[in-house]
Parts: structure tokens; sequence; C-alpha cells
């Protein structure tokens, strides 16, 4: 018989050893769906303390949570339930991944998507997992087992990989989940209105997601193309448009490192690291070049000294329109091993 002295236990080791681990104990990783015991101001997964409670524990699956409620609600305890809604198609989440152009291959258990363009990817975001310093999300851990039945996952490995070997653009859709820890989860909520630009790289066994910019929904629906997105290093804006209100435009906007961009323009002193070419002189006595990511942002170009030349105007606009663009990219990249001794 299960006792209110045994639930405050069970709770008193949640709050001691951590979530992950009392679950990972008791409840074979899983948490709470729809019910949860409130005590002190926190919530608690229902399924795992009762189960825990009991001496031996027992195991979650052995029982429905409609079972031990009663019991519970007899000790005093206040429990939160989740009501179950089920989201119109238009705004569920299957629903709006094809209003963007990337169908789901399977509604019950996909979680990422190729783009019907067949040059993009999207995945999941889940904010709690994005790191302290507000860029970095882990997708993936070599370490970790992936059960066969687990088609979402291994699905989420071939997506990754073929947008790292292809150089595919990456975006994120930033979910709330109904509970950190449930597996499979739940999403609570999802950002309808902006995705998130992401840079995808393998280091070590991990596969890492750097969050680079955002682009909104509204944007990625009405004409965004990937002539828009390379000319991402220019500084100087599109300007004019008499009808406003009849034309859109689309752009990822990028988080760029500024640093580097200011040791490359440092390095090359006003003159083009391609060409030779002297920039013509600015207010301040500086000459003008522009700073160039050899592989762009938007091919999950890295923004580091390594892929970053300074060229003048004329072979900076070359390199993003011209029909000798790949000959070029080759040339740069020659020219700035040379440039930094390698």
């Amino acid at each position: 018989m299960v006792s209110k002295a045994d639930i405050l236990e069970r709770i008193s080791e949640f709050e001691r050893i951590g979530e992950k681990a009392f679950l990972k104990k008791y409840a074979a990783g899983r948490g709470s769906v729809t019910t949860w015991i409130v005590h002190g101001g926190a919530e608690y997964p229902i399924k795992a303390i009762w189960a825990s409670a009991h001496q031996p524990p027992i195991r979650p699956r052995s029982f429905k949570t409609n079972d031990c409620e009663p019991q519970i609600r007899s000790m005093g305890f206040t429990l939160r339930k989740l009501e179950k809604t089920i989201e119109p198609s238009s705004t569920s989440f299957s629903g709006f991944c094809s209003s963007i152009g990337f169908p789901l291959k399977n509604m019950r258990w996909s979680w990422s998507a190729l783009g019907n363009d067949g040059r993009s990817t999207l995945f999941t975001i889940w904010d709690n997992e994005i790191r302290f310093d507000g860029q970095t999300y882990e997708f993936w851990d070599d370490t970790e087992v992936v059960p066969s039945s687990d088609h979402g996952r291994r699905e989420i490995l071939r997506l990754l990989d073929a947008t790292i070997e292809h150089n595919l653009i990456a975006y994120g859709v930033k979910c709330t989940p109904i509970y950190p820890l449930t597996v499979p989860r739940k999403r609570r909520s999802f950002d309808r209105q902006t995705l998130l630009a992401l840079r995808v790289r393998r280091e070590g066994k991990k596969i890492l997601g750097t969050i680079v910019g955002t682009i909104t929904t509204e944007a990625l629906q009405t004409g965004f193309t990937s002539v828009g997105s390379a000319i991402d290093d220019l500084e100087v804006p599109v300007i004019g448009n008499e009808q406003p209100g009849r034309a859109k435009y689309a752009a990822i906007y990028y988080l760029r490192d500024e640093k580097v961009r200011q040791e490359v323009l440092a390095r090359a002193n006003g003159k083009c690291e391609h060409c030779g070419a002297v920039g013509f002189r600015k207010p301040d006595g500086r000459f003008y070049v522009e700073a160039h990511h050899i592989i762009s942002l938007a091919k999950q170009g890295p923004d580091t000294l390594e892929n970053v030349i300074a060229l003048c105007a004329n072979h900076h606009r070359e390199a993003h329109f011209g029909e000798g663009w790949e000959q070029l990219e080759a040339e740069f990249k020659a020219k700035l091993a040379k440039l930094r001794g390698k």
C-alpha cells in the first residue's frame, strides 16, 4: 500500500538526483504526457512517482494514470492535467510544414523533412535543448543506441548527413515540448512565424547545428530563392520599389562575427585579395573592399578567417552572379591558402 510519506520520499529523491536520473531509474527514461503531481510549486511525473513509491517499485507500464489518480488526490495532492486537443489540419505541425514546402514523410513519426525544392531541409529544434550560448543545438550523438523501430530518429540522421554532404540549406522550427523528457515528445507549441537558419556540421561523434540567422515563414512562402541568400555578404541594400504593396522579397538574416570581417578587411589593407586592385577611398580615408564568404553561410560555409576573403566590388558581384563563379571559388580558396601560408 502506497502512503503519502512514500510519495513525498520519492519526490525528495526526484529533487535530489534530478529529473533525468530519476526517470531513467524508475520509468525507462519516460516522463508524463498528460498528468503531473503538483507539490511545493513544482510538478512531478505522476506515473514515475507512483511506480517508484511501491515496495518494490513497479513498472509504469503496468498501470494506467486513471488507476492511481483517485488515491493520490485522496492524499491531498493536486494534479495538473493537460487536456488533449486536436489542432485543425491547417494549423497542425504537419500542415504547417506542408504549407511552407516541407511535407512530412509520415505524420505520426516524422520530425524533419526534405524540401520540395530538393535543396533544403527542415528540422525540429526543441527550445529547451538549445545550449546556453543561444546558438548551438545537438542533433545527434553516435554513442546513443537508436532502436530500429525509431523511424523518426533514423530519418533525422539521413537528412542531417544529406545536408552536410550536399551543402543543403537547413532550417529549424523552434518547438516547446509539453514535458521535456517525455519520449516520444509532444509539442506544446511551435513558432509559426519565424524559422531558424542553421549551419549543420559534424564534430567527432556528434552532429551539431548552429543558429546563424532567421527567416520569416511568410518570406519563405512568397518567393525565397537561393539567389536571394547568395548575396548575404553584400552590404549595399537593394533600393527602389514604386509599388511596395505588390512585391514581396525574401531574405535570410544571417548572424556574422564582426571580428572576422574586420580582421579580413585589415589583412587586405584596401586591396582586393584576388586581383590586387585598390578600392576607392572612403570619407574616413580607408580604401573600400568587401568581405566575401567563399562558401556562403546559406550553404553551411563557416564564418571564419579560413573562409572569408576581401574582394573589390566587381569580383564580389562576379562571385555571386557570374557564370564562372565555380572557377572563381577555386581561385579564391587557393589565394586565401597562399595568403595564410598554407
